[in-house]
C-alpha cells in the first residue's frame, strides 16, 4: 500500500492513483518456482487489470490507465539504462497513452518509494519527453524538410528526436 500512499501525496488525480494501485497485479501470476522474482509481471498484469475492472465495474478510462501503468512501469523504471532509440520510442508511446508521461512518472516514482524513502528515476523521463515532443513536432518537421506525408513525418520526427536526445546533457 506504500505505492498508493506515495501516489496520493504526489497527485489528486484518481486515475493515476488507480494506475499506481494496480500496476503490480501481474505479480499474482508468477509461478512459485520463479520466486522471489516476478519476471514479466508487467505484461502478465494487463489481463488481471482488465478482469478486475470488468468484475467490479471500474470506469473504462481508469482501466486504460491501469493497463498502461502495468505494461509500462518496468520500462519507465529502467529508462536511464535503455538505448536512446528505445527511450524515444517509450516517450512517444507513453505520451500518446491515456496516462501520459506525467502520470506514468508518478506511478514509477511511487513504485520506487520504500520505507518512506524515494529512489527517484534519474533522469525524469516525463520532463525529457515533454521537452523533445514540444521541440520536435510535426510542424517542425514539415517546415524543416518540406514533408507532408504523415508516415514520413512520423519517421523523421522519431529520427530527429533521437538526434536531439543524443545532444542532451543527461546522457
Amino acid at each position: 500500500m506504500e505505492v498508493i500512499d506515495t501516489a496520493s501525496k504526489l497527485t489528486k488525480d484518481l486515475e493515476i492513483r488507480f494506475g499506481s494501485l494496480v500496476h503490480d497485479l501481474g505479480k499474482g501470476r508468477t509461478k512459485k518456482e520463479e520466486y522471489p522474482h516476478h519476471y514479466g509481471h508487467d505484461i502478465k498484469g494487463v489481463e488481471p487489470v482488465k478482469e478486475m475492472c470488468k468484475r467490479i465495474g471500474i470506469p473504462k478510462r481508469w482501466e486504460k490507465c491501469g493497463i498502461v501503468a502495468a505494461k509500462e512501469h518496468m520500462i519507465g523504471g529502467i529508462f536511464n539504462k535503455m538505448t536512446i532509440g528505445k527511450q524515444v520510442s517509450f516517450i512517444e508511446r507513453v505520451n500518446k497513452s491515456i496516462l501520459g508521461l506525467d502520470g506514468l512518472q508518478i506511478v514509477v516514482n511511487s513504485d520506487r518509494t520504500r520505507n518512506g524513502k524515494e529512489d527517484l528515476i534519474t533522469p525524469n523521463f516525463a520532463e525529457i519527453g515533454k521537452k523533445i515532443i514540444k521541440e520536435i513536432d510535426g510542424e517542425y518537421i514539415k517546415k524543416k524538410y518540406g514533408i507532408n506525408d504523415g508516415k514520413k513525418i512520423k519517421e523523421k520526427m522519431h529520427q530527429e528526436r533521437i538526434e536531439r536526445m543524443k545532444k542532451m546533457k543527461y546522457n
